[in-house]
């Protein structure tokens, strides 16, 4: 989540504390506004906030796409027909999308989006999309599928998705396929850049940062033969889908390695 804040996509910001030696996340309520009157009285105002399967008609039993819930195409579409700033959300929403895959977020299901109504009852009434609140990188966990929540350009397995299937996400959500190409680049770049900036607040964490690190002393002759390959949709990716999972969770090295070769592995 900090990360995701740190790179500047609209994300609710946490913290993270303890209780009795057990660890927790505080996360900010952002639907929710204080304001004071002009008697002086203080005011918190709740914010009317929707997820995406409440606004599809879709039960949350069904969250997960292949168990009937929504798809990406959906989500997209969802926005812009309802949005009041369709141009803006649909750009967040790609970012999202993006951000999930680059840090391994197979759980980005129906339930982890959602609008928010401002102004219910007024004659400006603002419906946007809400802020990032639940990404968890359930790649470090082996234990857990790494099926997504929906599927990116027909492919639910995200370690077989490719560039064709960004692109045909692209068509899906009615993007320009240049802006999905040139966004993939710059967010994983963005990701890289601000990674050294978040910092690590739990023992937790510190584990994590130390399994990666350690497993990057078995990565460079991996990654080294990667740079070395012809790019292209095939054998790129696939090289790439055996890094991810012998260096899970060293997501500088990944994301760096794509942005070496993205200007090739686009070039569709």
């Amino acid at each position: 989540m900090k990360l995701a804040a740190a790179a500047g996509l609209p994300a609710a910001p946490v913290e993270t504390r303890t209780v009795d030696g057990m660890a927790y996340l505080l996360v900010e309520r952002y639907d929710r506004t204080h304001h004071i009157t002009v008697e002086g009285a203080h005011v918190l105002e709740r914010i009317h906030q929707e997820d995406f399967c409440q606004a599809l008609g879709i039960v949350s039993e069904t969250k997960y796409q292949k168990e009937g819930g929504p798809s990406l195409k959906q989500c997209f579409g969802l926005l812009r027909e309802v949005s009041s700033s369709p141009v803006i959300d649909l750009a967040r929403l790609l970012d999202a999308v993006i951000y999930n895959y680059l840090v391994g977020n197979n759980d980005a299901h129906g339930k982890n989006f959602s609008l928010l109504y401002h102004g219910i009852g007024t004659d400006n009434l603002q419906i946007r999309l809400a802020p990032l609140y639940d990404i968890v990188s359930t790649i470090y966990y082996p234990e857990l599928s790494h099926d997504m929540a929906m599927k990116i350009g027909g492919e639910y397995s995200s370690e077989k998705v490719a560039p064709a299937n960004f692109e045909r996400l692209a068509g899906e959500a009615e993007l320009a396929k240049p802006i999905v190409r040139r966004r993939v680049s710059e967010l994983a770049e963005k990701v890289v850049d601000t990674l050294a900036e978040v910092e690590i607040a739990t023992p937790v964490g510190e584990a994590v940062t130390g399994t990666y690190t350690q497993t990057l002393q078995r990565c460079p002759r991996q990654i080294s033969e990667l740079m070395t390959v012809e790019v292209n949709s095939s054998s790129f990716m696939q090289r790439l889908v055996l890094i991810r999972s012998s260096c899970i969770w060293k997501l500088d090295v990944i994301i760096k390695v794509v942005i070496e070769s993205l200007n090739d592995v686009f070039a569709w």
